[in-house]
């Protein structure tokens, strides 16, 4: 059964009304988390300390951030960076044998080698005494002071940290209430002396000095089946009762109490060996979580948005943002204007239609009593009675017409000069216009012929004047799409600045939330394998039948977007076969660009300098503007940089002499009779690049001594300055547009010398070379699959992969254009996301992902499905707004007429000059 095309839908649900929710969720969304700020004042280390959940089964997700993960070399950078900044770093756990578990871990965490007994006591005799770790040279003092429980020897210990000969830690951790429990069972009493114990050390806090951080970490619950018997009596029920009694407390004070850790222990209680003391995995969660507190806010890791300072405003970011603004607010009137202007006309023209229903009933009834009158008054024979039956005199008769005429004379003057020109642009005459034609013929013969031929005229005029009417309509349409009005275009940027304003909302405020991405199989393979059923589902036949034709290529680019989507979404770069597939696919986009632009080229079609900017418009618009709002490195959308390259490496590639000559015969867009030399100069052309490529990649140092140059330098750096980013980019797909080329060319051949034909919808080749075909296609891309399956690591993978890539990608080219059936259907699901890619690709980084790429943007938290589905949705209909702003734009910012373009490349180029002096690039 033939399945309704995917434009169907359109009738109920089209992406005007779909950007229209997706507006309104935005905006209740901002109020929602606005609401949350207030209530939390939007402090991400209070997150981190107080709620979270585990993502699958090991992996802790705290509440509303992202968190590092530390490593030693991370741990120890931290506590450097401090030491540099001539600040000490001095942490105090004070507490029972639970506490003591994390004073261990943390020395163990920091520690580069293996420490020794004494630096490290173990031993049963010193488990109930206090330990210290020291490292000078970093300014570093560890301490554990063993107190079962809070008394005056804790609130001496705070009093000493007070005074002005005693330095304060940076940070302190203390937990108790086991002790109380095990001595006193269900004691109200010592319930009560817990309670009030808690409430001094919280007075007494209050003097420390503003930058230590106290915590008091909740009791965790215990695993009652692993108790030793005569600790049987601790409870979890009393547990509870304790920590409640300690938040109570502690609640408005000073002390943070962290609360996360007893939720990680519920968790993780199978751990728990003796029933009492947390594993290794839960320690290792709770470390993680005391230096994500104590070092994000230095390091500012991009995976680490727990307890970091948000980054400031630039005045490249003021700038743009009062220019886009300024937009927005443009738009607004204007559209407020519009509303008020067309209200205002729909209520004139109910008004007109009304009067106008009513003159045309007057009129009517008028005509008709003049034709029946002017019947009557000729002659008749014997009887000088009216058709009607009735006797009219010859003065009753002339005061009718003085009055008609005088009735019309007063319409032709108020209406009809109005009404007339509506009347024949229709293809009718209206009997308005039949009125004042038979008023101001009346005095001749006032006869129903007359009128007849008038009317018979009139509609003749109609049809023409309609016919030229449309011809400049759409000519006027034409125009319009080649030159916007200002009106359009400040709309579009007013829609656009909006938008940008929710990219900054989203990453580079804490106005939203953002997570940790998480891999598992189940993760990566879900979505990928519902979107290829959706995709299956909406397929449509298409009209052509060319090896890759233009719905085929958008929806090889759709499908692929979405792959790497799902990639970024749940940080799968870890698996390396998910890795090294994901990168066909980025090699696959350089690929079908080179086959595209070349097939252009050959065609013999515009070359000029217009079409170089609008393409390179299409592509960085986007781009460059993220850069300005967003503070980041043109380097940074790396897919962009690499795209643009190759692209510009190629058009000087295919403009340079030896120039294609054009087609002797130009009957389509695939002529197959160009000149034989068109294959030798592109042969020269190919090599030459190739040579070209093979210069930069035997020398780095060359290569880097060629893009570190100004004042293009700034375009391959990142934010530190670095070009080995774009080393690696750039070599590792440094022949997929190439090859592109290539296979274009060798296509062209085979079309021209009747190897192939792809005219109609039958196969590629028949018989037995269709099944050697097939198999050899299936062969290619197994080859790959089976390569990345034995591959030891990135690093070979990566230096095989430029010489192999075109392996599976010509494999599947192949399967996929073989079949004529195949080839003659696409699927519309995959090539609208294909039209778009570009846009999806782009935008992903700051309002689908979150923190760079490097977490998940949370609108909804703790529903973490709920959440994926309504930022795609909001994500999607940003990019396809995105994309209509850009086609609307280009032909304003790239004109047509090349000096138009080149004035504006001009200007575009001063004002990057502008920029780079102010950020001292020159």
């Amino acid at each position: 059964m033939q399945l309704p095309p995917l434009d169907s839908v359109h009738t109920f649900f089209n992406f005007k009304i779909a950007k229209i929710i997706a507006t309104f969720l935005v905006f209740c969304f901002i109020v929602y988390h606005g609401i949350l700020h207030a209530i939390d004042g939007g402090d991400s280390c209070y997150r981190l300390l107080s709620k979270g959940r585990f993502q699958g089964s090991n992996m802790w997700q705290p509440y509303g951030c992202m968190t590092h993960t530390y490593s030693t070399e991370d741990s120890r950078r931290c506590i450097r960076y401090v030491a540099f900044l001539k600040q000490d770093n001095r942490i105090a756990f004070v507490g029972d044998s639970r506490i003591r578990q994390l004073y261990y871990a943390l020395v163990r965490q920091i520690a580069v080698s293996a420490l020794t007994e004494e630096e490290l006591p173990t031993g049963k005799d010193v488990y109930h005494s206090d330990m210290h770790y020291e490292e000078p040279e970093l300014r570093l003092r560890i301490d554990f002071y063993w107190r079962t429980t809070i008394d005056s020897n804790v609130l001496s210990l705070i009093d000493k940290w007070k005074s002005p000969l005693g330095a304060a830690p940076s940070l302190v951790v203390l937990g108790s209430g086991l002790h109380y429990i095990k001595v006193f069972n269900d004691s109200l009493d010592a319930l009560q002396d817990y309670t009030n114990n808690v409430m001094l050390l919280a007075q007494n806090v209050e003097g420390l000095q503003a930058g230590s951080h106290v915590l008091w970490m909740l009791q965790e619950p215990v695993l009652a089946e692993r108790l030793v018997p005569h600790k049987a009596h601790i409870t979890n029920t009393l547990i509870d009762q304790y920590n409640r009694a300690a938040m109570q407390v502690l609640s408005g004070s000073r002390v943070l109490v962290w609360s996360s850790a007893r939720l990680i222990a519920q968790g993780s209680l199978l751990d728990f060996a003796d029933g009492i003391h947390a594993g290794e995995a839960t320690i290792t969660y709770y470390i993680q979580i005391l230096l994500n507190l104590y070092c994000n806010n230095y390091l500012n890791f991009d995976d680490g948005s727990c307890c970091n300072t948000r980054e400031g405003f630039t005045t490249t970011q003021i700038t743009s943002f009062v220019a886009l603004c300024t937009c927005s607010v443009l738009m607004i009137c204007l559209s407020l204007k519009q509303w008020l202007t067309a209200t205002q006309r729909q209520e004139q023209q109910q008004q007109q239609q009304q009067q106008q229903q009513c003159e045309q009933y007057n009129e009517a009834s008028g005509i008709t009593a003049l034709l029946s009158r002017g019947h009557q008054s000729m002659p008749s024979g014997d009887s000088d009675v009216s058709s009607t039956g009735s006797n009219s005199s010859p003065s009753h008769y002339q005061q009718q017409i003085q009055e008609q005429q005088q009735h019309d004379k007063i319409y032709h003057n108020h209406y009809v000069k109005t009404s007339t020109s509506n009347s024949v642009v229709n293809g009718s005459i209206s009997n308005n216009t039949s009125s004042n034609i038979v008023s101001e013929g009346s005095s001749s013969s006032n006869s129903s012929s007359r009128l007849s031929s008038e009317y018979g005229e009139l509609k003749e005029l109609s049809t023409e004047e309609q016919i030229q009417q449309k011809e400049q309509t759409a000519k006027q349409q034409q125009l319009a799409f080649s030159q916007p009005s200002l009106q359009t275009i400040l709309r579009a940027l007013g829609k656009l600045g909006l938008i940008m304003g929710y990219f900054f909302l989203c990453d580079r405020t804490g106005m939203f939330m953002k997570e940790n991405k998480y891999f598992s199989q189940l993760n990566f393979w879900f979505p990928i394998g519902y979107m290829l059923a959706l995709g299956l589902f909406f397929t449509e036949d298409t009209s052509h039948t060319r090896l890759l034709h233009r719905d085929m290529t958008d929806e090889w680019k759709g499908w692929m977007q979405l792959v790497i989507l799902v990639y970024h979404m749940t940080g799968s770069s870890q698996q390396l076969s998910i890795y090294l597939h994901v990168r066909i696919l980025v090699s696959a986009y350089l690929f079908l660009t080179g086959f595209g632009h070349f097939s252009y080229a050959w065609t013999g079609r515009d070359m000029g300098l217009v079409r170089f900017c609008q393409i390179m418009f299409r592509i960085n618009f986007l781009t460059i503007l993220l850069c300005l709002v967003m503070n980041r490195p043109y380097q940074f959308y790396y897919f962009v940089p690499l795209v643009s390259f190759w692209y510009t490496i190629l058009y000087i590639t295919l403009v340079l002499p030896p120039v294609l000559l054009k087609p002797r015969a130009n009957n389509s867009h695939l002529a197959t009779n160009a000149p034989t030399v068109n294959y030798l100069y592109s042969i020269v052309k190919f090599v030459g690049l190739a040579g070209f490529v093979t210069v930069l990649f035997l020398s780095e140092v060359f290569f880097e001594k060629v893009f570190v140059l100004r004042p293009w330098k700034a375009l391959f750096v990142t934010t530190d300055d670095d070009i080995h980013e774009w080393w690696f980019r750039w070599q590792l797909d440094r022949h997929s547009m190439l090859y592109g080329a290539v296979f274009a060319l060798l296509y062209r051949a085979g079309l021209q010398y009747g190897l192939l034909d792809d005219t109609s919808g039958s196969n590629l080749v028949t018989g037995r070379l269709a099944g050697l075909l097939s198999l050899l296609a299936v062969g290619c891309v197994g080859s790959y699959t089976v390569l990345a399956r034995f591959c030891g690591n990135k690093r070979d993978c990566n230096q095989v992969h430029p010489y192999v890539v075109w392996i599976p990608i010509l494999g599947y080219i192949i399967l996929r254009n073989q079949v004529g059936l195949l080839r003659t259907r696409f699927s519309s699901f995959f090539a609208w996301f294909g039209r778009i890619s570009l846009e999806l690709f782009v935008c992903q980084y700051h309002i689908w992902l979150a923190a760079d790429t490097h977490g998940v943007l949370v609108l909804i938290p703790s529903y973490p499905v709920a959440n994926v589905l309504v930022t795609s949705f909001i994500f999607l209909c940003v990019a396809q707004e995105i994309h209509e702003i850009t086609n609307v734009l280009l032909p304003f910012f790239v004109p047509n007429h090349s000096w138009k373009a080149v004035r504006n490349l001009s200007i575009f180029l001063f004002l990057l000059l502008a920029l780079a002096i102010h950020d001292g690039i020159f």
